[in-house]
């Protein structure tokens, strides 16, 4: 323990992780056509939930609990249709104005365009989030019931969550991230970088 522990203790069982968010499975995006490029579906519920995911090969810092199904095969989200090859089953991710998540896939020759189908564009995410904390011991409703689950609590207060950006937060930090194009050699460079992680 970081410190001595002070007599009496209260001891938590079955405790685990919860992020804030409600899921959603199997959503019906909508339908591919083979005869267009670039087909685009929206989310019907937002925001988008975002984790912490600061990791060497993650420069936003965050990672979307997106994951779409094309005919029943996951496929895979990218940051940039650039490069990327005619047969490649890939997508990327967009936020509007309003916080609407916007869905696109390739056209062809960079990117695989969808298969013609009938509902076959699948979504499983989560959505909701925000800066908003509550405090310990508020959360006592369980949203979908579980069996053998008789009632929860949170003994800790939540944290870690942030509101969206703001515009002034976009012109601020945009342009330094063009800056750096996702490698650090100056002192300005690191800077720039942190301050995109959560936290920081």
């Amino acid at each position: 323990w970081d410190k001595d522990l002070t007599f009496p203790v209260t001891a938590y069982g079955n405790v685990l992780k919860a992020t804030r968010g409600e899921s959603v499975k199997a959503e019906i995006l909508g339908s591919g056509d083979a005869t267009q490029i670039n087909q685009t579906f929206k989310l019907k519920n937002s925001p988008l939930t975002y984790l912490p995911s600061p990791t060497a090969a993650n420069s936003q810092g965050v990672e979307n609990t997106l994951k779409v199904y094309v005919d029943g095969i996951k496929w895979k989200e990218v940051p940039s249709f650039f490069n990327r090859t005619p047969d490649e089953p890939i997508y990327l991710v967009r936020e509007n104005d309003d916080g609407e998540s916007q869905i696109t896939f390739g056209d062809g020759i960079h990117g695989r365009r969808l298969p013609t189908g009938v509902d076959n564009i699948i979504a499983d995410y989560r959505f909701g989030a925000g800066e908003a904390s509550p405090p310990a011991g508020v959360i006592n409703q369980i949203g979908t019931p579980v069996k053998g689950l008789q009632r929860i609590s949170n003994p800790l207060p939540a944290g870690g969550g942030q509101d969206a950006e703001g515009k002034e937060g976009i012109r601020r930090y945009a342009p330094r991230s063009v800056v750096t194009l996702g490698r650090a050699v100056s002192m300005a460079d690191m800077e720039a970088m942190t301050s995109n992680i959560p936290g920081v």
